[in-house]
């Protein structure tokens, strides 16, 4: 998995990788540092084919140096050795065989052999930069892409809902399904699983999208925060916001009294200790990433957890970062509020079993196509 996204994104990026050795390097997952030219060649004698491969057409997924080296009409970016231009003599970018992390700073070279060289302010941002091969994003963009998801659900619920206790929960299930199979088709990441694990990923999503981020936007709402930068939000319609709605209107019927207990008890364990909590959209949003993406590591195959383990780590690592320069935390005290938000993982998962029950009970379809 890890070779396919690494050719994967080589093509797609233009980059062509040098050599140090004769092209005879030996490649092994043993090996911390491979030698990228031959793990590419490799990946070619392995039956990899380039022009299968789908070129980006979104640019902001794409690595600064991409962009400006484009920018200067260069479409074949060759990395491993820097290049001086007033010389033109080559040497070796590292003092080791190969460069095989994105920490090393490249020139940018056209095939007409033309050098451009990046600033210093450039080359900094690129040694500072955090980035997922498995994901092809960067760490920091990860966690602004749950931010986003949920700045959408916050939009997306401002709308009118029935009356009727189970008919608002099935519209407002039906609109978070939406959000749940849009991160299942646009999270960096889930091109790579096939429609099985997507399943899988699809009924945490779902979880995700309707129950915590409605716990998450209640207590929000409570405290009177502003999430999105904007207005404070508002669940005037909120599922979890109407727990004696529900009840009046419940009359003794199995299906509202079903529906009602499990709302309780996800008050209960959830959003009490959300509450507690007090996360701000970027705490909450790498929350809603553990709980889609740990939960997913349960019953999944293996393409699957790697995806999902790439993800924990990619998020962890950029809420350390927000942690590190956004809030002044040192690192115990980072240490000490991550362990606060993952340790609620084991009651979300108690929760997210109830639910499974609960929609049995409702007869509520899980599946991806409803």
């Amino acid at each position: 998995m890890a070779c396919a996204s690494f050719f994967r994104r080589t093509v797609s990026f233009g980059i062509r990788f040098l050599c140090k050795a004769n092209n005879d390097c030996v490649i092994s997952p043993d090996i911390k540092f491979i030698c990228r030219s031959c793990r590419y060649n490799n990946c070619i004698k392995a039956g990899m084919r380039r022009e299968q491969v789908q070129q980006k057409k979104d640019e902001q997924k794409m690595p600064k140096y991409i962009l400006e080296s484009r920018k200067l009409g260069v479409q074949e970016i060759v990395r491993g050795y820097t290049t001086t231009r007033s010389t033109g003599s080559v040497t070796s970018g590292s003092d080791s065989p190969t460069n095989s992390t994105r920490s090393n700073s490249p020139e940018f070279s056209s095939v007409s052999e033309t050098v451009y060289e990046i600033s210093s302010e450039e080359k900094s941002d690129l040694e500072n930069e955090q980035f997922s091969t498995i994901l092809n994003a960067r760490h920091d963009e990860l966690l602004q892409y749950y931010v986003k998801q949920i700045e959408r659900a916050t939009v997306m619920r401002k709308c009118e809902l029935p009356e009727d206790a189970y008919q608002q929960f099935l519209v407002s299930k039906k609109i978070n399904d939406q959000l749940a199979l849009d991160i299942c088709q646009t999270c960096p990441g889930t091109d790579l699983l096939e429609q099985a694990d997507l399943d899988v990923l699809f009924r945490y999503c779902s979880f995700s999208s309707l129950w915590m981020d409605s716990a998450w936007l209640t207590v929000s709402s409570n405290t009177s925060n502003d999430i999105t930068g904007g207005d404070t939000v508002t669940t005037n319609r909120n599922v979890l916001g109407y727990e004696n709605e529900y009840e009046k209107s419940a009359e003794g019927t199995n299906l509202s009294s079903t529906l009602i207990n499990f709302i309780l008890r996800f008050h209960s364990n959830i959003t009490t200790e959300l509450s507690r909590l007090q996360l701000d959209v970027f705490e909450y949003a790498a929350l809603k990433s553990f709980c889609i993406w740990k939960l997913a590591l349960l019953d999944s195959t293996l393409t699957l957890k790697i995806v999902a383990q790439e993800q924990y780590s990619a998020v962890t690592s950029a809420i350390s970062k927000y942690y590190h320069y956004d809030k002044n935390m040192d690192a115990s005290e980072v240490a000490t509020r991550l362990g606060d938000i993952t340790l609620i993982l084991g009651s979300i998962f108690n929760v997210y079993q109830d639910m499974l029950q609960m929609y049995q009970t409702l007869g509520v379809d899980l599946s991806i196509d409803n």
